[in-house]
């Protein structure tokens, strides 16, 4: 076994042996993950592309439960994604 390497014991539920295996850890790296605003304050430039899935699997529009209805007015689940969505990222897109 290398200088630093590891083995533990691998258990079951209950901490009970599981045979004679075991598990050798040789390295362990840590990485921080950037946030959303460590990227925007870094220089990333945020750009909003929609894309919308009008096959008929998803309903009539004329149904109320279809994602594709066009209620009184005229808005559906997929116009209020995008509107969530889009309200919240414009204010990191460079053109808005």
């Amino acid at each position: 076994m290398k200088e630093g390497t590891r083995e533990y014991q691998i258990t079951d539920k209950r901490s009970n042996a599981v045979g004679s295996h075991v598990m050798r850890l040789e390295s362990l790296e840590f990485k921080s993950r950037a946030t959303f605003l460590e990227y925007v304050f870094g220089g990333c430039e945020i750009g909003l592309t929609v894309a919308i899935d009008f096959t008929g699997s998803n309903g009539d529009p004329k149904n109320a439960r279809s994602l594709h209805y066009r209620g009184d007015l005229g808005r559906n689940e997929y116009l209020n994604a995008i509107k969530s969505v889009g309200n919240i990222l414009q204010y990191y897109d460079a053109d808005k």
